[in-house]
Parts: structure tokens; C-alpha cells; sequence
């Protein structure tokens, strides 16, 4: 007998995750450091040493600690990152000796964001044709913010993936009835995400949805026993709970909800201030998305208002996907500080989940031929975001201007100027010592000049151009203002970083 043909899906997802991996393995190196991924970096590396060597000390004080600043715990992340770092970079005596740190440190979450479009897919075409499925992952794979993330070593992406998987796998133990153990896989999801940060407990707001709609005895228990897992979970895999279990992460979420309405310094329509206002993440989602996109969004709201109304297949999760994603962005938007939308990167399952009910509709209505030019015209759009390759953090719409039109409204290119002045300073053979207004720990990723960080040290200074925007008036600005300007550095059309040479 031949062999059976595979599941179409099955292919159609290896695809996806093929081209998803590529896109996010292309020049990782080249991508603009993140002004926190050296400190995650540092964190990870120091964590994997300290559980390696059992160093308790460390282990008992770690940054999840600090009583002054806000930081994630993201162990998921840093454990995968420090591991990598481990074999794959670095001089310890079992490296493989492969990858520079920054791209060892990126390479998990890169990988692990490829693998993200491939479970979106298996998801929405449970509820949807194969094709406005296929587009709707398609769609999501080239998300700017998304791709943005993949590249980077911070933790939103992480929290994206365990939210939406631990939100999907109780749905599917809910409605298939399914033996209680296995609420082991929700538990440990929901545990990887509250193991990143404590926003993931949102996620409790639908599981109550469907107990509550659904109260059996069968669901409760499950329900019961998918927290039991959760914390058992939390309590084997966080440090900080070996040490003092139980209470350790309700001081720990208690501390992080008192920093989370500090506000931070923005720039949001022309004015720079520590609250941008309600209207900031509304923006940032319309504007950082590919315009087929929103017109596609705008298209499904309104198909996901009738669907439900009529009760159609897909309305029971589309609503109980919304209890987490609604409440999730309504509460962010309440809080002073808004660094930007990748904190709001939780409920893009749910906002492409619309996109895939906007495709559906264009696939049931329009003509074969006018759906084949909808589906060229769309994946078009999608591959703007190229244009902006290696940094997609700078992509915005033509709608605002793109990124050379967005500079006029909001803060950009946070910790981007300073690989491109140094780049120029080093193609033109500029020598002297360098001090840099922004991001200066990761100047010597860049490059192997000398740096100082003393202003009357330095023969040359870059300013880079978010932080004398949000600081106009420093004394340090000021100061380097009083020397000639060498070259203003621009990348897509917008400005950002200017050289002064002493």
C-alpha cells in the first residue's frame, strides 16, 4: 500500500513555519539593540550560572527582588536565552563557539516566535476556510510588532505565546470534556506566563466566563485542578519560591502593581509628558499595522457583531478570546506609563482573529478573479514592513507618514541612531573617544572604539534623537549643543542620531 498523502494543514503549517523561521533568523544580528536586552542578556547569563553552580545567594536576591524598579521575571526567556548563551557563545569551556552573545541570546525567541504563526493557523482553521485562515497567519507572521519582538530578547513575546496557548488549551479541555489530568498543559502555560509577568492573570477573567456558562462538575474540577497545577508549577520552577514559598509571588505581583502607574516620559502628539493619555494605544495599534490590516479589522468587528448576535460557530471563542483581550487593553491604557505597544502584544491573537473574520468575508462575497486581486493587493501590503528591514520597529503606515511622518507625533526609534553614527564614524576613519546621549551600554556592541562616559572626556558625542526629545532642556544636552554638528543621521527618512565632534 502507498503512503496516505499528508494533512493539507499539516503542510500549509510547515510552510508557514518555515517562512516565519526565515524571517526571523535574517540578519538577527543586524536589528538595533533594545536599550533592555543587555540588561536581559547580563540576567540570563548570571541566572543560568547561578542555577548551574546552585548559588543561592544570587538565586535569593535576582532582579524579581528590587524593591526601587519595575522588572519583568521572565524566566522563560532568560532560562531559553541563557542556555543558548551557554553552548552556543561566550568562552566557557563547553561552548560550541557558534554565535556572538547578541545573537545566541535572541536565537530562542526568534525560533520560538516561528513556531507561533503554525499554532494561530491550526486554531482559526478549526472556525474558518482553509485560505482566509492561511492569510489571516500569514498576517499575523508579518505583524511589525511581532516580527519586532522575535528579533529582540525581551519578554513580550514570550508572554504572547504562554497567554494565548494556556487560553486555547482550557477552551479546548472545556468543550471536549476531556480527563482532568490533562489540565496539566493550561496549568503550565498559565504558570509560564505569570512566570513572565503578572498581567497574564487576566487570564482567569474567560476561564470564568466558561465556568460560569458551563458550570458541570466536570469543568469545575478541571477548572480547580488547572490552578492547582499553576501553582505547583510556579512554586517548583521560580526561585524566588524555593526560598519563600507560597506568598512570594503576591508580594511580588502587590510590588509590580504599585510600579506600574509610575509614569515614564513619552512623546505623543508634539507634547512630551509622563501620561500620553487614553488615545496612545488606539494610535500605536492603528498606525503600527499594515493599512489592509486595519481596513480588514474594521470589516470583521462588524462580522464578529453579527456573528454573535446569531451565535454563529466561531462566536463562543471569539468571545471568550475578547475577555482576555478587552480587559487587557482597557487596564494597560488606564496606567500612566505606556513605553510603548509592544506591551500591549497579548492581544494580537485576538485582533488577527478579527483580521481572519474580515478575509473570511471577503472570500465569501467577492468573485474568484476580485478575490485574487484582494489576496495579491493584501500580501503587498503585508511585505511593507520589508522596507524596514532589519529595525521593523520604525514601520508605521503611509496613513501617518511613515516613519519619516510619525517623528512629528510620537517617541521612535528608542536606542536606534547610535549603531549608524558609529558606522559612519568608523567607514570615515573619525577617530577619538565617544560618548553617547541614549542608549551607551550598547555602543560596544557596535563597535571597538573607544567610549567613555564622561562628557568632558569625549572628543565626539551622538545624540540620540528619542532621548533629546523627551529631555530638550538637559544640562548634558546642552552642552554638547555647544559644539559643531559633524552629521545628522537619518534611517527610512527619519532622524535618528546627530554626531557633534569636540
Amino acid at each position: 500500500m502507498g503512503k496516505s498523502p499528508p494533512n493539507r494543514s499539516v503542510v500549509l503549517a510547515g510552510i508557514l513555519f518555515i517562512f516565519a523561521l526565515f524571517v526571523g533568523l535574517y540578519q538577527l544580528d543586524k536589528t538595533s539593540l533594545h536599550m533592555d536586552e543587555v540588561i536581559w542578556m547580563v540576567n540570563s547569563k548570571e541566572l543560568f550560572y547561578a542555577l548551574l553552580h546552585r548559588n543561592s545567594n544570587y538565586l535569593e536576591n535576582a532582579w524579581w527582588n528590587n524593591q526601587q524598579e519595575s522588572y519583568a521575571i521572565g524566566l522563560p526567556s532568560v532560562i531559553a536565552s541563557g542556555l543558548s548563551q551557554f553552548l552556543l557563545a561566550g568562552n566557557g569551556k563547553f561552548s560550541f563557539h557558534l554565535l556572538s552573545d547578541i545573537v545566541a541570546a535572541r536565537l530562542p525567541g526568534a525560533i520560538i516566535s516561528s513556531t507561533f504563526p503554525v499554532f494561530f493557523f491550526l486554531v482559526i482553521s478549526r472556525f474558518f476556510p482553509t485560505i482566509p485562515a492561511v492569510l489571516a497567519a500569514l498576517a499575523f507572521s508579518l505583524s511589525p510588532p511581532m516580527l519586532t519582538m522575535s528579533r529582540w530578547l525581551l519578554h513580550d513575546n514570550f508572554l504572547n505565546y504562554s497567554c494565548f496557548l494556556a487560553l486555547v488549551s482550557f477552551y479546548w479541555l472545556n468543550r471536549k470534556q476531556k480527563p482532568i489530568y490533562y489540565s496539566l498543559i493550561p496549568g503550565v502555560f498559565f504558570a509560564l506566563a505569570l512566570l513572565t509577568k503578572p498581567s497574564a492573570v487576566l487570564i482567569l477573567l474567560p476561564w470564568l466566563f466558561l465556568l460560569i456558562t458551563s458550570p458541570a462538575r466536570h469543568s469545575i474540577h478541571q477548572f480547580i485542578s488547572t490552578l492547582i497545577i499553576t501553582f505547583v508549577a510556579i512554586q517548583l520552577l521560580w526561585p524566588e519560591s524555593w526560598y519563600h514559598p507560597v506568598f512570594s509571588y503576591i508580594e511580588y505581583f502587590r510590588r509590580q502593581a504599585r510600579f506600574a502607574d509610575v509614569g515614564l516620559m513619552n512623546h505623543f502628539r508634539g507634547l512630551t509628558l509622563s501620561d500620553p493619555g487614553p488615545w496612545y494605544y488606539p494610535f500605536e495599534l492603528t498606525f503600527k499595522s499594515q493599512i489592509g490590516i486595519v481596513i480588514l479589522f474594521l470589516i470583521g468587528s462588524a462580522q464578529a457583531v453579527k456573528g454573535i448576535l446569531h451565535q454563529s460557530k466561531y462566536s463562543r471563542f471569539i468571545g471568550y478570546i475578547a475577555l482576555f483581550a478587552l480587559p487587557y487593553a482597557i487596564i494597560l491604557s488606564g496606567y500612566h506609563a505606556k513605553p510603548g505597544v509592544r506591551y500591549l502584544l497579548p492581544i494580537y491573537p485576538f485582533i488577527y482573529l478579527i483580521v481572519a473574520l474580515g478575509v473570511s468575508w471577503a472570500h465569501r462575497r467577492l468573485s474568484k478573479p476580485v478575490f485574487l486581486l484582494f489576496t495579491l493587493i493584501f500580501v503587498i501590503d503585508l511585505c511593507t514592513v520589508f522596507v524596514y528591514h532589519p529595525d521593523y520597529q520604525l514601520y508605521y503606515n503611509p496613513l501617518v507618514g511613515g516613519a519619516k511622518g510619525i517623528q512629528k507625533y510620537t517617541r521612535t526609534n528608542v536606542c536606534l541612531g547610535s549603531k549608524a553614527a558609529l558606522e559612519y564614524l568608523d567607514s570615515e576613519a573619525i577617530t577619538g573617544s565617544v560618548y553617547i546621549y541614549g542608549c551607551q551600554d550598547n555602543a560596544p556592541y557596535y563597535s571597538s572604539r573607544s567610549f567613555t562616559k564622561k562628557l568632558d572626556q569625549a572628543d565626539i558625542f551622538i545624540v540620540e534623537q528619542y532621548l533629546s526629545q523627551l529631555y530638550p532642556d538637559d544640562a548634558k544636552l546642552q552642552y554638547i549643543y555647544r559644539h559643531p554638528l559633524v552629521r545628522q543621521v537619518s534611517q527610512y527618512g527619519l532622524g535618528t542620531a546627530y554626531i557633534y565632534r569636540r
